[in-house]
């Protein structure tokens, strides 16, 4: 399984470590961490399924936020498109359940557009390796 972030994702990686007042400096890390920790099979298996097509899933999971001491269900939720062919991990998005840019959830249009967006970055292979780490 190898993990690439999409440009959505960096995006919003870079506005939440902006400051480091703000507590998100874990964010990027606890992801990372929450895949390697699950693999491949559980993220396809049972996480939130938002669109399942042939041979892609899009999930939507949650991971702890280690710098706020936060579990869970009040730390980062992060939305991947899953390969099923390759078995790869795309992040597409990340936002925190807590804090100043807490969100409840992301609607249904916006994770299609997120999908939209980035669909053709996965397909011709531009996004970035960030785990396991290029050499």
């Amino acid at each position: 399984m190898i993990v690439y972030s999409c440009d959505t994702y960096d995006a919003t990686l870079k506005k939440l470590q902006k400051k480091r007042k703000d507590g998100y400096d874990s964010c990027h890390k606890d992801v990372l961490d929450e895949i390697s920790r699950c693999g491949y099979s559980i993220l396809l298996d049972h996480k939130t399924n938002l669109f399942d097509g042939e041979t892609y899933r899009v999930i939507k999971s949650r991971c702890k936020d280690s710098h706020q001491r936060l579990s869970s269900p009040n730390g980062y939720r992060f939305i991947a498109y899953l390969d099923k062919l390759a078995q790869n991990v795309y992040l597409m998005e990340v936002y925190p359940k807590r804090g100043k840019f807490s969100q409840n959830t992301i609607p249904a249009h916006a994770i299609a557009n997120l999908l939209r967006d980035n669909i053709d970055a996965i397909q011709a292979g531009t996004c970035l390796q960030v785990y396991p780490k290029p050499k």
